[in-house]
Order: structure tokens, then C-alpha cells, then sequence
């Protein structure tokens, strides 16, 4: 579970990288929906650091708030949460 903790730090520190992943795994919509919800996802993406037992899904569903937060439909929330989650396993 430490290497998901080292992932959270990605997009939170390293927004372009996270970008170029997200739209690799999710293509552009995916990434452009990234863009918009940025800072909610991050909002919501930083107490999960504290954590010491962080699984793939509590990113997900904290990346999920932050979409919703950020006025995203529930729909593209769902698919960044997706994506966000796809882009960890992926880097496993």
C-alpha cells in the first residue's frame, strides 16, 4: 500500500505527468475532465497522505467527491474516478 501513497502524490504534485497517464489510459476526454475538477480532486485526494493503508478504490471514491464537487455530472465523475483508479494499476 505504500506505492499507492507514492501515487497519490502524482497528481497532487505533478499535475502534467498525472495528465499525460490519465489521457493514456482514459484518452482525452478523460484528461480534459481531469483539467476542470483539478483542484477539488486534489482537495479531497490530500488527507488520504496520512493514511498509512491507502487500497486503489478510497482514491477513486476521493477523486469521485472531488469531480462531483467541482460540478462535474455524475457520469464524468464515474470516469475519472475509473480512470484515476485504471491509471494506479496500471503504474503497479
Amino acid at each position: 500500500m505504500l506505492m499507492v501513497l507514492k501515487l497519490i502524490e502524482i497528481p497532487i504534485y505533478h499535475k502534467s505527468d498525472a495528465r499525460k497517464v490519465i489521457k493514456k489510459v482514459g484518452g482525452n476526454k478523460a484528461a480534459n475532465l481531469f483539467d476542470k475538477a483539478y483542484s477539488p480532486i486534489v482537495k479531497e485526494l490530500k488527507p488520504l497522505l496520512k493514511l498509512s493503508d491507502v487500497p486503489a478504490q478510497a482514491v477513486g471514491d476521493a477523486a469521485y467527491r472531488g469531480a462531483l464537487n467541482a460540478g462535474l455530472s455524475k457520469v464524468n465523475a464515474g470516469i475519472i474516478s475509473t480512470t484515476i483508479k485504471e491509471s494506479i494499476s496500471w503504474l503497479f
